[in-house]
């Protein structure tokens, strides 16, 4: 499971599947608002091999000016 931080406001489930399932087969991505107005999602995916390579191919991506930030959970 891949946790996906620092995330811009307007961000879709959708688009984070289309931008993941580059690395594989995306199971589940599920948005969620934090306390302190930020947004991130939680996504699984279906191989190992497909969560780090997604986690070191896209951590510090720029999404409409905001440097994603992706921790391997």
């Amino acid at each position: 499971m891949l946790r996906v931080k620092n995330l811009p406001t307007d961000i879709r489930c959708h688009e984070l599947e289309t931008l993941f399932k580059k690395f594989g087969e995306v199971l589940e991505v599920k948005v969620v608002w934090k306390k302190d107005k930020d947004l991130e999602a939680l996504l699984r995916m279906a191989e190992e091999k497909e969560i780090k390579e997604a986690s070191e191919k896209l951590d510090g991506m720029k999404i409409d000016e905001k440097e994603i930030q992706i921790e391997v959970l």
